[in-house]
């Protein structure tokens, strides 16, 4: 079902927020710690982008640009004049993870800094820049995906070890129907970054736990995999035929970690990934130009 984990060296302190580019054939992920956006190749080589301050996430646009998450802003990046969207989110917090769902909008999770007050929420961004909170209460808002049909959307709270589902509604963007997917108990780790296969099977990164955890769409364990690096936080599926794995790792709690902690891993697979979806920008820059 699996190959031998293929170690893809980088000097990250907190590899976060992989999405694959299918159009470069590039891996693109973000070091929280030094706001850095990186990429790796197929065959393992690594290359820095460009620095971004406080950067938090990374997803992909129809430009061919990129939507950068900061702490407390996004920026559309579109050659030489980026554009900042500004989610009005409370003092004590910031912008967590963020993904794009099947219409190009951009889903935005935040987090208490802390990790220990239900003041992260989720915010929904559309093509025009507008901003809307589509969710409150959770504590370390992260991982999001959705199944094969977009019917069901996935949402991490790390702060309380627990995975959402929703009913999701793509044509006007909603959720509604919160029920509990799955808990992790603390002694394997924290869900951390959430990927979804065309299978329908949901991937979660036990971070502190160095493991993760494939589930079937019920809610219900498929397997486990064990992994060199104590503290994943995120995957996605990438390569020619998005049948390899990718995690990004942290290096936090080194002292109790392994070999590879920091690293980017890659397992090629029996499963095949979703495209990701891209950040309709180009109708935002329409409404802009004729603003």
């Amino acid at each position: 079902m699996f190959g031998s984990v293929v170690v893809c060296k980088s000097s990250s302190q907190h590899a976060e927020s992989p999405v694959w580019d299918t159009s470069a054939s590039l891996l693109l992920f973000v070091d929280i710690l030094s706001g850095s956006v990186l990429a790796i190749d197929h065959f393992g080589g690594l290359t820095k982008f460009s620095e971004h301050g406080s950067a938090t996430s990374i997803c992909l646009s129809n430009s061919g640009s990129f939507v950068i998450g900061q702490h407390r802003r996004i920026r559309v990046l579109r050659g030489r004049s980026p554009k900042a969207i500004n989610p009005k989110i409370p003092s004590g917090t910031r912008l967590n993870e963020a993904k794009v769902d099947c219409r190009g909008r951009l889903w935005v999770a935040s987090m208490d800094l802390a990790e220990t007050n239900p003041t992260g929420a989720v915010y929904r961004i559309g093509p025009n820049g507008g901003c809307s909170t589509i969710l409150k209460g959770l504590t370390v808002g992260n991982g999001i995906d959705w199944s094969p049909d977009s019917r069901v959307m996935y949402l991490t709270d790390s702060g309380i070890g627990c995975i959402y589902s929703f009913d999701f509604d793509p044509n006007v963007g909603s959720i509604s129907n919160r029920r509990i997917f799955a808990r992790i108990p603390r002694e394997r780790g924290v869900p951390d970054g959430l990927t979804v296969d065309c299978r329908g099977g949901v991937w979660s990164a036990h971070f502190d736990g160095g493991q993760l955890t494939r589930y079937h769409s019920n809610g219900e364990i498929d397997f486990i995999i064990d992994l060199p690096a104590k503290s994943p936080t995120s995957l996605c599926f990438g390569g020619k035929n998005l049948s390899d794995l990718y995690i990004t790792t942290s290096t936090f709690g080194k002292s109790t970690g392994r070999e590879h902690d920091g690293s980017v891993l890659r397992i090629p697979t029996e499963f095949t990934g979703l495209a990701p979806n891209r950040f309709d920008d180009q109708s935002h820059l329409q409404s802009e130009a004729n603003g």
